[in-house]
Order: C-alpha cells, then structure tokens, then sequence
C-alpha cells in the first residue's frame, strides 16, 4: 500500500493509504497510527488491521456497512 496522505495530528497520525495498481485520486483505505511513526506521503506501508478496528461505509449513502459494534454483537456469548 502507498500512503498517498499523511496528516500529523499530534498523538496520532491519519494515513490516507491507497493500494497497489489503483489510480490517483482513489482511496482505499484511511488507517490513524501512533503520533510518534513518522510515515511520508508517498511512502510504501504494510496495514495490520484488526477485524475489531474495522469500520465499512457505503460510499454513496455514506451508511454503516459494518462497525466495531457489528464485531462484537457476531460473537459466541461468554458463559
């Protein structure tokens, strides 16, 4: 993935990635990392993402396709 935008936010950092072989302007995926990485626009990065950090929106209506919420409520309840 390349980071196509890197905004510094102080304790963390929003990293607009986009994924090999799309074209400019498209975005893929916007990930927040720890303030102290210090990532460059244009950078080459590998994303670990946890299913529970996960959030999917429609793009044209903007509505929640799936949340954290979603995860937790799909799991087996603790006995």
């Amino acid at each position: 993935m390349t980071a196509t935008v890197v905004e510094p936010m102080g304790n963390q950092n929003v990293v607009h990635l986009a994924f090999p072989g799309e074209t400019e302007g498209t975005e893929d995926l916007v990930a927040t990392t720890d303030g102290r990485q210090r990532i460059e626009s244009g950078a080459t990065v590998t994303a670990h993402v946890p299913v529970e950090a996960i959030h999917v929106f429609d793009a044209e209506s903007g509505d929640a396709l799936y949340t954290r919420d979603m995860a937790f409520a799909e799991q087996e309840p603790m006995l």
